[in-house]
């Protein structure tokens, strides 16, 4: 069973805060992940939500208790002085992938497209997962017991482009080595199917 540690983003634990409202991700996550780190400038940026989303602050208590979503604070300077001065690239993105470089965890999980790009161009050996690679990571592995639901909601908090879901699906069974036909990744990825456009 695949046990991977991740830096993730902002916007990637915003989504995770409002999914927790339907979905007990905080069971299902650790199944996948050994570790979830989270930068200090992420978790500032995060706790600045809250006058507007005070559940993030139960997501604070446990980035603080550091048992399994922990804070990190080891990065490569070098890194994070370049994507510093990179257009389209905030200062908790450069800190994620400054420490990426430092403590080499699986893969950073973020939604932001010009971060993602950003990184590639700087070392595409970084393997930088959305939210839709994170749900088919989680499908794959079995996880998910409502996955249609599970998707249906993820579609409320971060809009899901049929193309780009089929993308990731793919993306995911190739990085773990699985073989998958095109009609069951289009049945995994029919947002139609599932009643959701």
């Amino acid at each position: 069973m695949s046990s991977f540690s991740v830096i993730i983003d902002t916007q990637a634990l915003v989504y995770l805060t409002r999914l927790g409202h339907t979905h007990d991700i905080w069971t299902i996550l650790p199944n996948l992940f050994h570790e979830i780190l989270v930068p200090i400038e992420i978790e500032t940026e995060f706790i600045k939500g809250a006058n507007k989303e005070p559940e993030r602050l139960a997501l604070v208590d446990e980035i603080d208790r550091g048992l399994f979503i922990k804070k990190c604070t080891s990065y490569d300077s070098g890194t994070l002085l370049l994507l510093q001065s990179t257009p389209k690239v905030d200062a908790g993105e450069a800190e994620a992938a400054a420490q990426q470089m430092s403590v080499n965890t699986d893969f950073i999980w973020s939604d932001d497209k010009p971060f993602r790009a950003a990184v590639e161009r700087l070392n595409p050996d970084i393997k930088i997962y959305n939210s839709l690679h994170i749900i088919a990571l989680l499908d794959v592995h079995g996880f998910i017991e409502n996955y249609p639901l599970l998707i249906k909601d993820l579609h409320l908090v971060r809009p899901i482009k049929q193309a780009s879901f089929k993308h990731c699906y793919k993306e995911v069974c190739r990085h773990l080595g699985y073989k998958i036909s095109e009609n069951e990744v289009h049945a995994k990825t029919d947002l139609k199917a599932m009643g959701i456009i």
